[in-house]
Order: C-alpha cells, then sequence, then structure tokens
C-alpha cells in the first residue's frame, strides 16, 4: 500500500478514565527522509513499509476531541486547507460527528506548529471556532510572539502560527507544567520540539490516558530508537530528553498513550526492550 488522498480512518473512542476522548484522523503529511538526524534514507524505508515511497516517508496526523465537564475541548486543530491535500481532514469528521464549529469551548494546544494550528483559521486567517478559548503553555506563546517569520522552516510556516495567534490571542490562556487546565486534564511540559511543545493526562485511574503531542513523528523508528530527531525540532537535544521522559512515564506507569503522529488508530502501550521501546495498539473501550 501507498500513502494517498484516498486514505482514511473513522474516528475512535476511548475511555480516559471517566473522561471521553476521541481520535480525529487529519490526513497524512509528506516529510523528506533528510528531516531525520541519525538515520539513513535506506533505514527509513526498511523500517516504514507502506509509510514511504523511494522519494519520502510519510506520518499520520491526528487531533482529539475531549469531552470535559466544562465543555467540548479540542487538542490541536490538524492542518486545516494550507498544507498538503492528504490532510485537512478534521473538519469533515466534525461535521459526520454533528458538531457545529460554535460548539468547541476550548482549542487545547499542543504546539503552535502549521499541522496543528491550520484548522483553527481558514484561508483568510478567520476563526473556524468562533467561541473557543486557545490554551497554550506560556513558553510557547512567549516563543511564538517574537518569532521571526520563517523561524518554524518552509513546512511549518511561521506566518500561519501568526494567523492562528491573532485570531485567537484576544482569549488565549496559558498554563504551566502540571497545571489542571480544564477538570480531568492535565498539562505535562516536554519542550524541544518547540520550547513549550506540551503532553496532556486525560482522566483518573488506571484507564488514564497520556496525549504526548509531538513526542515522535515516525513511531516505527523513533520508539526504538529515540536518539532519531528532525529538522523540525527548535532543540533537538531537549526533544530527544523530553521524547526519552515521555516513553519511560509511559512504560513504568502502564499508561495508554495517543500522539498527533502514531498511526491508526492512535492509542498505544509501550514496553521497554534492551535498546528502546515497543508498542502495541490498544482497543477503542478502554481494554487492552
Amino acid at each position: 500500500m501507498v500513502w494517498s488522498a484516498e486514505t482514511s480512518h473513522p474516528p475512535a473512542q476511548r475511555d480516559a478514565g471517566g473522561v471521553p476522548v476521541t481520535a480525529l484522523f487529519d490526513g497524512v503529511l509528506k516529510s523528506e527522509f533528510s528531516a531525520y538526524h541519525h538515520t539513513s534514507p535506506d533505514a527509513l524505508r526498511a523500517a516504514l513499509g507502506p509509510a514511504a515511497t523511494a522519494e519520502a516517508p510519510f506520518t499520520d496526523s491526528s487531533c482529539f476531541l475531549v469531552e470535559t465537564s466544562e465543555g467540548l475541548a479540542l487538542i490541536d486543530a490538524g492542518s486545516g486547507p494550507h498544507l498538503d491535500a492528504t490532510a485537512g481532514r478534521l473538519e469533515g469528521h466534525l461535521r459526520d460527528l454533528g458538531i457545529a464549529h460554535e460548539a468547541i469551548g476550548f482549542v487545547i494546544m499542543s504546539h503552535l506548529h502549521a499541522d496543528h494550528v491550520g484548522g483553527l483559521v481558514d484561508r483568510d486567517g478567520a476563526r473556524m471556532f468562533p467561541k473557543a478559548r486557545m490554551l497554550l503553555h506560556a513558553e510557547e506563546a512567549a516563543y511564538w510572539s517574537r518569532a521571526e517569520p520563517g523561524a518554524a522552516g518552509d513546512h511549518h510556516p511561521a506566518d500561519l502560527t501568526g494567523l492562528a495567534l491573532k485570531a485567537y490571542g484576544e482569549t488565549a490562556t496559558t498554563f504551566t507544567d502540571g497545571a489542571e487546565i480544564l477538570p480531568g486534564i492535565t498539562a505535562i511540559h516536554l519542550p524541544g520540539h518547540t520550547p513549550g511543545h506540551s503532553g496532556f493526562l486525560i482522566g483518573q485511574g488506571a484507564r488514564r490516558l497520556f496525549i504526548w503531542g509531538d513526542v515522535v513523528h515516525l513511531p516505527e523508528v523513533q520508539l526504538a530508537h529515540p536518539e532519531i530527531t528532525t529538522i523540525y525540532d527548535h532543540d533537538p537535544a531537549g526533544a530527544e530528553a523530553s521524547r526519552r521522559r515521555a516513553f519511560a512515564m509511559a512504560a513504568d506507569n502502564g499508561l495508554t498513550v495517543a500522539g498527533m503522529h502514531l498511526r491508526q488508530p492512535p492509542f498505544v502501550r509501550l514496553e521497554r526492550r534492551a535498546s528502546g521501546y515497543a508498542h502495541h495498539g490498544v482497543g477503542q473501550t478502554g481494554t487492552t
């Protein structure tokens, strides 16, 4: 199989310790083999199999809808109409689920790269979610408020990040590490990919869900080799340290993990190996 514009996956639902979470597949994004450090194109092709062509690797992209006691929260918003034609499917999923834009009360950002903020604004930069309040880490807000145009590179244009901040800035609220930002949602600061990059612990008890943002982009290789970084990392050494921390946290605590760039459905458990980690999928209802 080769990834194409027709690749699609239905929403995947999960009870995250008493908090309903739905994974919404936003599509696939094309990258470059040269975007990954401490590996080779041949090694990536061999590990990725159908998630690569001879010319390029592909990564899945997901967003997460969380039903909190204070209203619906969307964690990241995908690419919208701004990036690859194979992405930007959040809008269709919300429509199919019967969820109006006005029903989204919060947009919680793992970070502000374009494949996470693109779905927040239309082609004119207007808000897609008129009643939503943006929640983001304080360091993420500070970094992008002073970033030069193009700071995020061609694949994550800083001007799109700027449009999203302009559209939602008046209602934005910042958080810090360990804060309960909404009932049942606790922020976990995982800097490196960007300064304020964050994950989120959802729910309580054994069925808690750890949404770790962009801790990995290519799970087939980075789980086994956490040292593999990308050109999209603001601080590659910091990104690797956060990745190792997130892996250990998930494995040592038996957490179910969800990630923006895990394969579909994006719910997994981690197991330690002699070198690195392995992962296996879990069911949608909270049972492995």
